[in-house]
Protein backbone atom coordinates (compact mmCIF):
# COMPACT_ATOMS: atom_id res chain seq x y z
CA UNK A 1 0.00 0.00 0.00
CA UNK A 2 2.78 2.37 0.79
CA UNK A 3 4.86 1.63 -2.48
CA UNK A 4 1.64 2.43 -4.13
CA UNK A 5 1.55 5.67 -2.75
CA UNK A 6 5.17 6.67 -3.12
CA UNK A 7 4.49 5.56 -7.38
CA UNK A 8 1.57 7.48 -7.50
CA UNK A 9 3.10 10.72 -5.97
CA UNK A 10 6.22 10.20 -7.94
CA UNK A 11 4.61 9.68 -11.15
CA UNK A 12 2.38 13.09 -10.15
CA UNK A 13 5.81 14.83 -9.84
CA UNK A 14 6.90 14.13 -13.03
CA UNK A 15 4.00 14.78 -15.06
CA UNK A 16 3.04 18.03 -13.06
CA UNK A 17 5.86 19.88 -14.66
CA UNK A 18 5.85 18.79 -17.91
CA UNK A 19 1.11 19.66 -18.10
CA UNK A 20 2.49 22.79 -16.97
CA UNK A 21 5.04 23.49 -19.69
CA UNK A 22 2.75 22.72 -22.07
CA UNK A 23 0.03 24.81 -20.40
CA UNK A 24 2.33 27.97 -20.46
CA UNK A 25 3.35 26.84 -24.13
CA UNK A 26 -0.25 27.04 -25.61
CA UNK A 27 -0.69 30.36 -23.71
CA UNK A 28 2.37 32.02 -25.11
CA UNK A 29 1.50 30.55 -28.79
CA UNK A 30 -2.55 31.79 -28.14
CA UNK A 31 -0.70 35.65 -27.19
CA UNK A 32 1.55 35.91 -30.26
CA UNK A 33 -1.60 34.84 -32.48
CA UNK A 34 -3.44 37.46 -30.73
CA UNK A 35 -0.77 39.99 -30.93
CA UNK A 36 -0.26 39.33 -34.76
CA UNK A 37 -3.82 39.85 -35.46
CA UNK A 38 -3.78 42.95 -33.56
CA UNK A 39 -1.02 44.41 -35.33
CA UNK A 40 -2.08 43.89 -38.69
CA UNK A 41 -5.33 45.84 -37.39
CA UNK A 42 -3.37 48.66 -36.14
CA UNK A 43 -1.34 48.70 -39.43
CA UNK A 44 -4.44 48.51 -41.69
CA UNK A 45 -5.72 51.89 -39.01
CA UNK A 46 -2.57 53.23 -39.13
CA UNK A 47 -1.86 53.56 -43.06
CA UNK A 48 -5.17 53.94 -44.29
CA UNK A 49 -5.05 57.65 -44.93
CA UNK A 50 -1.51 58.05 -44.08
CA UNK A 51 0.68 59.64 -47.10
CA UNK A 52 4.72 59.45 -46.35
CA UNK A 53 5.76 62.02 -48.67
CA UNK A 54 3.87 64.80 -46.46
CA UNK A 55 5.90 66.25 -43.55
CA UNK A 56 4.57 65.34 -40.54
CA UNK A 57 3.17 68.48 -38.52
CA UNK A 58 4.78 69.79 -35.47
CA UNK A 59 3.28 69.65 -31.88
CA UNK A 60 1.20 72.14 -30.73
CA UNK A 61 3.23 73.36 -27.87
CA UNK A 62 6.45 73.23 -29.70
CA UNK A 63 8.07 76.58 -30.40
CA UNK A 64 9.47 75.92 -33.47
CA UNK A 65 8.34 74.50 -37.08
CA UNK A 66 11.02 71.73 -37.37
CA UNK A 67 10.83 68.11 -37.26
CA UNK A 68 13.67 67.36 -34.47
CA UNK A 69 15.80 63.91 -36.06
CA UNK A 70 17.78 62.36 -33.29
CA UNK A 71 20.86 60.78 -35.20
CA UNK A 72 23.37 57.67 -34.15
CA UNK A 73 25.85 55.48 -35.79
CA UNK A 74 26.65 52.20 -35.73
CA UNK A 75 29.83 51.16 -37.79
CA UNK A 76 29.82 47.62 -38.24
CA UNK A 77 33.27 46.87 -40.71
CA UNK A 78 35.73 49.16 -42.37
CA UNK A 79 37.93 48.43 -45.32
CA UNK A 80 40.68 51.04 -45.49
CA UNK A 81 41.72 51.24 -49.10
CA UNK A 82 44.62 53.84 -49.54
CA UNK A 83 43.64 57.30 -48.55
CA UNK A 84 39.29 56.21 -48.17
CA UNK A 85 37.75 53.81 -46.24
CA UNK A 86 34.88 52.03 -47.10
CA UNK A 87 32.62 52.20 -44.09
CA UNK A 88 29.48 49.53 -43.66
CA UNK A 89 27.54 50.99 -41.42
CA UNK A 90 24.37 51.36 -39.64
CA UNK A 91 22.30 55.03 -39.38
CA UNK A 92 19.61 54.90 -36.87
CA UNK A 93 16.90 57.51 -36.41
CA UNK A 94 14.36 58.87 -33.91
CA UNK A 95 11.57 61.26 -34.64
CA UNK A 96 7.72 62.01 -34.15
CA UNK A 97 5.46 61.52 -36.74
CA UNK A 98 1.36 62.00 -34.87
CA UNK A 99 -0.25 60.60 -37.46
CA UNK A 100 0.89 57.24 -36.72
CA UNK A 101 -0.22 57.17 -33.43
CA UNK A 102 -2.53 54.38 -32.01
CA UNK A 103 -3.89 52.99 -29.40
CA UNK A 104 -3.49 49.09 -27.44
CA UNK A 105 -4.75 47.33 -24.90
CA UNK A 106 -2.33 46.69 -22.49
CA UNK A 107 -3.06 43.20 -21.67
CA UNK A 108 -2.00 42.44 -25.29
CA UNK A 109 1.99 43.34 -24.14
CA UNK A 110 2.36 45.35 -28.05
CA UNK A 111 4.62 48.03 -26.99
CA UNK A 112 6.04 48.82 -30.40
CA UNK A 113 4.88 47.85 -34.13
CA UNK A 114 7.78 46.92 -37.04
CA UNK A 115 6.27 48.54 -40.03
CA UNK A 116 6.37 45.74 -42.87
CA UNK A 117 7.80 45.91 -46.37
CA UNK A 118 5.46 46.95 -48.04
CA UNK A 119 4.76 50.00 -45.85
CA UNK A 120 6.44 53.19 -46.37
CA UNK A 121 6.81 55.95 -43.56
CA UNK A 122 7.96 59.29 -44.28
CA UNK A 123 11.67 59.92 -43.53
CA UNK A 124 13.98 63.28 -43.13
CA UNK A 125 15.97 62.41 -46.76
CA UNK A 126 18.93 62.07 -44.68
CA UNK A 127 22.25 61.40 -46.45
CA UNK A 128 25.96 62.08 -46.00
CA UNK A 129 27.09 64.84 -47.72
CA UNK A 130 31.06 64.24 -46.77
CA UNK A 131 31.02 60.24 -48.11
CA UNK A 132 29.68 58.70 -51.60
CA UNK A 133 27.41 56.36 -51.04
CA UNK A 134 27.71 52.46 -52.80
CA UNK A 135 24.87 50.57 -54.67
CA UNK A 136 21.70 52.97 -52.78
CA UNK A 137 19.38 51.37 -54.94
CA UNK A 138 20.14 48.24 -53.06
CA UNK A 139 17.83 46.98 -50.75
CA UNK A 140 20.03 47.09 -47.31
CA UNK A 141 18.82 45.99 -43.64
CA UNK A 142 16.56 48.67 -43.23
CA UNK A 143 13.66 48.29 -40.16
CA UNK A 144 11.39 50.89 -38.80
CA UNK A 145 9.45 50.37 -35.66
CA UNK A 146 6.62 53.03 -34.52
CA UNK A 147 5.54 53.41 -31.04
CA UNK A 148 1.96 54.03 -29.62
CA UNK A 149 3.14 57.32 -29.22
CA UNK A 150 3.82 57.83 -33.36
CA UNK A 151 7.51 58.13 -32.30
CA UNK A 152 9.57 56.40 -35.23
CA UNK A 153 12.81 54.79 -34.71
CA UNK A 154 14.78 53.32 -38.05
CA UNK A 155 17.42 51.50 -38.52
CA UNK A 156 19.33 51.51 -42.16
CA UNK A 157 22.51 50.13 -43.22
CA UNK A 158 24.52 51.76 -45.48
CA UNK A 159 27.84 51.15 -47.18
CA UNK A 160 29.28 54.74 -48.06
CA UNK A 161 33.01 55.83 -49.22
CA UNK A 162 34.62 58.76 -46.95
CA UNK A 163 38.42 60.28 -47.74
CA UNK A 164 40.78 60.24 -44.77
CA UNK A 165 42.23 63.00 -42.83
CA UNK A 166 45.55 64.11 -41.08
CA UNK A 167 45.81 64.61 -37.84
CA UNK A 168 48.00 67.24 -36.72
CA UNK A 169 50.17 64.21 -35.37
CA UNK A 170 50.69 62.62 -38.75
CA UNK A 171 53.21 60.85 -39.46
CA UNK A 172 54.03 60.30 -35.96
CA UNK A 173 51.30 58.69 -34.96
CA UNK A 174 49.84 55.67 -36.66
CA UNK A 175 45.97 57.24 -36.53
CA UNK A 176 43.58 56.77 -38.95
CA UNK A 177 40.43 59.19 -38.98
CA UNK A 178 37.47 60.04 -41.14
CA UNK A 179 34.51 62.19 -40.74
CA UNK A 180 31.17 61.35 -41.84
CA UNK A 181 28.29 64.32 -42.38
CA UNK A 182 25.01 64.22 -41.84
CA UNK A 183 22.34 66.38 -43.83
CA UNK A 184 18.45 66.32 -44.94
CA UNK A 185 18.41 66.56 -49.15
CA UNK A 186 15.32 67.76 -49.55
CA UNK A 187 14.41 69.69 -46.51
CA UNK A 188 15.54 73.22 -45.06
CA UNK A 189 16.73 73.72 -41.60
CA UNK A 190 13.25 75.23 -41.02
CA UNK A 191 11.69 71.73 -41.54
CA UNK A 192 14.23 69.60 -40.47
CA UNK A 193 16.86 69.80 -37.39
CA UNK A 194 19.48 67.03 -36.88
CA UNK A 195 20.56 66.59 -33.16
CA UNK A 196 22.84 63.94 -31.76
CA UNK A 197 21.96 61.10 -29.38
CA UNK A 198 23.77 61.95 -26.33
CA UNK A 199 22.79 59.80 -23.10
CA UNK A 200 25.48 57.92 -22.67
CA UNK A 201 26.06 54.99 -21.26
CA UNK A 202 22.84 53.48 -23.00
CA UNK A 203 22.81 55.71 -26.11
CA UNK A 204 25.51 57.15 -27.75
CA UNK A 205 26.49 59.20 -31.13
CA UNK A 206 29.03 56.22 -32.32
CA UNK A 207 29.13 52.62 -31.48
CA UNK A 208 30.93 49.98 -32.94
CA UNK A 209 31.61 46.09 -33.58
CA UNK A 210 33.80 44.30 -31.46
CA UNK A 211 35.91 43.41 -34.30
CA UNK A 212 36.68 47.23 -34.42
CA UNK A 213 37.73 47.13 -30.98
CA UNK A 214 40.64 45.23 -31.58
CA UNK A 215 42.78 44.46 -34.81
CA UNK A 216 45.25 46.50 -37.23
CA UNK A 217 43.35 49.62 -36.27
CA UNK A 218 41.23 49.78 -33.46
CA UNK A 219 38.65 52.37 -32.62
CA UNK A 220 40.02 55.43 -30.50
CA UNK A 221 37.48 58.00 -29.87
CA UNK A 222 34.65 59.84 -32.07
CA UNK A 223 34.12 63.69 -31.49
CA UNK A 224 30.88 64.69 -32.57
CA UNK A 225 29.67 68.34 -33.60
CA UNK A 226 27.02 70.12 -35.35
CA UNK A 227 26.71 72.14 -38.12
CA UNK A 228 24.99 74.50 -41.03
CA UNK A 229 25.10 73.79 -44.48
CA UNK A 230 24.77 76.62 -46.86
CA UNK A 231 23.40 74.99 -50.24
CA UNK A 232 22.36 76.83 -53.22
CA UNK A 233 18.76 76.68 -52.34
CA UNK A 234 18.09 77.34 -48.74
CA UNK A 235 20.30 77.01 -45.19
CA UNK A 236 20.23 72.89 -44.61
CA UNK A 237 20.41 71.41 -40.71
CA UNK A 238 23.45 68.98 -40.38
CA UNK A 239 25.68 66.87 -37.94
CA UNK A 240 29.16 65.58 -38.26
CA UNK A 241 31.70 63.51 -36.43
CA UNK A 242 35.72 62.39 -36.82
CA UNK A 243 35.97 58.66 -35.78
CA UNK A 244 39.56 57.85 -35.27
CA UNK A 245 41.42 54.48 -35.32
CA UNK A 246 44.33 53.79 -33.86
CA UNK A 247 47.07 51.43 -35.34
CA UNK A 248 50.42 49.87 -34.26
CA UNK A 249 53.03 52.51 -33.63
CA UNK A 250 55.50 50.52 -35.79
CA UNK A 251 53.70 51.18 -38.83
CA UNK A 252 54.22 54.78 -38.96
CA UNK A 253 58.47 54.09 -38.82
CA UNK A 254 58.20 51.34 -41.75
CA UNK A 255 55.64 53.89 -43.96
CA UNK A 256 58.01 57.23 -43.35
CA UNK A 257 60.97 57.46 -40.94
CA UNK A 258 63.02 54.15 -42.22
CA UNK A 259 62.24 54.84 -46.14
CA UNK A 260 63.34 58.62 -45.37
CA UNK A 261 66.35 57.26 -43.34
CA UNK A 262 67.96 54.64 -46.60
CA UNK A 263 66.79 57.53 -48.96
CA UNK A 264 69.38 59.87 -47.60
CA UNK A 265 71.80 57.08 -47.13
CA UNK A 266 71.87 56.24 -50.36
CA UNK A 267 71.58 59.35 -52.14
CA UNK A 268 75.39 59.75 -50.79
CA UNK A 269 76.31 56.83 -52.64
CA UNK A 270 76.81 58.22 -56.15
CA UNK A 271 79.52 60.55 -54.45
CA UNK A 272 81.50 57.59 -54.17
CA UNK A 273 81.48 57.09 -58.36
CA UNK A 274 84.17 58.38 -60.44
CA UNK A 275 82.90 61.49 -61.77
CA UNK A 276 83.71 60.22 -65.48
CA UNK A 277 81.04 57.77 -65.82
CA UNK A 278 78.00 59.63 -66.22
CA UNK A 279 75.45 57.20 -66.56
CA UNK A 280 76.38 54.97 -63.07
CA UNK A 281 76.03 58.09 -61.48
CA UNK A 282 73.05 58.61 -63.08
CA UNK A 283 71.42 55.62 -62.00
CA UNK A 284 72.85 55.58 -58.03
CA UNK A 285 71.12 59.36 -58.53
CA UNK A 286 67.61 58.39 -59.52
CA UNK A 287 68.12 54.28 -57.35
CA UNK A 288 67.14 55.89 -54.02
CA UNK A 289 63.94 58.13 -55.38
CA UNK A 290 62.67 54.82 -56.98
CA UNK A 291 63.11 52.61 -54.01
CA UNK A 292 61.20 55.58 -51.82
CA UNK A 293 58.31 55.75 -53.91
CA UNK A 294 57.91 52.14 -54.31
CA UNK A 295 57.75 52.14 -50.10
CA UNK A 296 55.53 54.84 -50.33
CA UNK A 297 53.40 53.28 -53.02
CA UNK A 298 53.12 49.90 -51.48
CA UNK A 299 52.53 51.26 -47.84
CA UNK A 300 49.41 53.13 -48.83
CA UNK A 301 48.12 50.34 -50.05
CA UNK A 302 48.19 48.22 -47.91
Amino acid sequence: MVKGRLLLLLAWILICPSETYVHASVQQKALRSRQIGTESQIVSRMFSEYDPNVRPPVRDSADHSSIVVIVSIYINRVNWEGQTAVVDLYLRQQYEDSRLTYEVDPREKIDEITVPLNKKVWNPDTYFTSAQEINPDRNHKNRFVVEPSGFIRSSEQKIVTVPLESGSSFPFVNERSFRLRLSSYGYPIDDVVYLWANNPPTIVPVEVSKDLLDGPYSFSEAFAGDCVGNYTVGVHSCVDVTVTFTGHSCDAYLRFFIPTVLLVISSWLHFFIHGSWSVPRTISAAFPFVVFAVFLVGFNLI
